[in-house]
């Protein structure tokens, strides 16, 4: 199930284009010396705050790299958007029932996704 053209895959892709908006403006180059551009060799970004967001950004920023990666890769980067989402979502004040906001429908939709690409995965390794 690595092929390109898997309805699963493709809708994955589509929806972590909403986080990764809200991780560019969340991240917004305050004062990183990489314009947002995860250097695993730089001390600076090993030990920024951010790092883990600016990683899972710099990971899944282009499509096109992402269209070669397995169900699983997808799954997982869908889970730590999904996670991160949520954490967005918990520092606010928000109703958490039959809210209509867009990050709580992309939360739904992403989540079903999720589970989507774990059942069909014969050998998950998340």
């Amino acid at each position: 199930m690595n092929g390109t053209h898997n309805p699963l895959r493709n809708q994955i892709l589509e929806v972590l284009e909403f986080p990764r908006q809200l991780v560019r403006a969340e991240l917004a180059p305050k004062q990183c010396p990489h314009d947002i551009q995860y250097d695993v060799a730089d001390p600076v970004c090993l030990h920024c705050l951010d790092g883990p967001e600016c990683q899972w950004l710099y990971a899944t920023d282009e499509v096109a790299s992402l269209s070669s990666r397995s169900l699983d890769e997808l799954a997982q980067a869908l889970e730590f958007a999904i996670l991160s989402v949520a954490a967005q979502l918990a520092h606010g004040v928000h109703p958490e029932s039959k809210c209509l906001c867009s990050s709580c429908a992309w939360l739904q939709q992403a989540d079903q996704l999720h589970k989507q690409a774990i059942q069909s995965n014969p050998d998950p390794q998340l």
